[in-house]
């Protein structure tokens, strides 16, 4: 059995109650991306501890545990719909996290950027549009707090204008592109149906 195989069985775990197409492709990519996140989360936790940096370590291991935990419950539960938000969430507040500290050597922002095309690919163009919307509101939320004194944020608010002005363009250029690809695999679903 070659890798290709041994894949498309793993994922059949994953999509046995699923008939609809588009969900079945956002289904694949959240495990192929859970997966692959978790694993880098767990060698950078394991770089950090060798480096001593405990709070990021503790950070790293925390979301990789915590996103095959909610992988191994949509394998068991097959409950997209739970699983799909439970994994943004956890990936969402580790980017907040990141935002906050800054990051291993100030390099949190870089991570920032895949967040509009995960949440638009995996809840679509409504639940993306949400997800930014929290995003924004807890940055702009994160820096009422720093003006206030309750908190130190790791990016003058100058740099964090910065990111949430590319971030609010790249969410655009998503949202476009995901309600280009959501109409079409709407009127191709009632083509189908047409000819059925």
């Amino acid at each position: 059995m070659n890798i290709s195989e041994l894949w498309s069985k793993f994922l059949r775990g994953f999509l046995r109650e699923v008939d609809d197409p588009s969900l079945s492709r956002r289904i694949k990519f959240a495990v192929a991306f859970t997966l692959i996140v978790s694993l880098t989360q767990v060698a950078f936790g394991l770089l950090r501890i060798r480096h001593g940096q405990w709070l990021f370590a503790a950070a790293d291991l925390i979301l990789a545990s915590y996103l095959l935990g909610a992988l191994t419950l949509l394998r068991r539960q097959r409950r997209p719909s739970l699983y799909i938000p439970v994994g943004v969430a956890g990936l969402f507040l580790f980017l907040m996290f990141l935002f906050a500290t800054g990051g291993a050597n100030g390099l949190g922002l870089s991570w920032l950027y895949f967040f509009p095309v995960t949440a638009f690919f995996l809840c679509g163009r409504r639940g993306g549009v949400k997800w930014m919307g929290i995003m924004f509101l807890s940055m702009f939320g994160l820096y009422l707090l720093q003006h206030l004194k309750l908190m130190s944020l790791h990016y003058p608010f100058a740099t964090g204008l910065q990111i949430i002005a590319s971030l609010l363009v790249e969410a655009a250029m998503v949202y476009y592109y995901a309600s280009i690809t959501e109409r079409d695999e709407d009127q191709i679903g009632r083509h189908n149906q047409s000819l059925e």
